[in-house]
């Protein structure tokens, strides 16, 4: 099983509004390599959630 990253959306007095399960971006570093967490990839991600998020609010 994949490792997973658990978020946590909260309002600003730290009540959760929503968890989000989702794979942990992993990469090889070279070919047949283990893999590790890609922290670039990662913060694309929260990037995209962020906008996704920010779309549903606004409606």
């Amino acid at each position: 099983m994949p490792p997973t990253i658990t978020l946590h959306i909260t309002d600003q007095s730290g009540r959760i509004l929503r968890s989000i399960d989702i794979p942990a971006p992993m990469r090889a570093a070279y070919p047949d390599g283990p893999s590790m967490f890609d922290p670039n990839a990662f913060d694309r991600l929260l990037d995209r959630i962020t906008e996704h998020i920010h779309k549903e609010t606004e409606q």
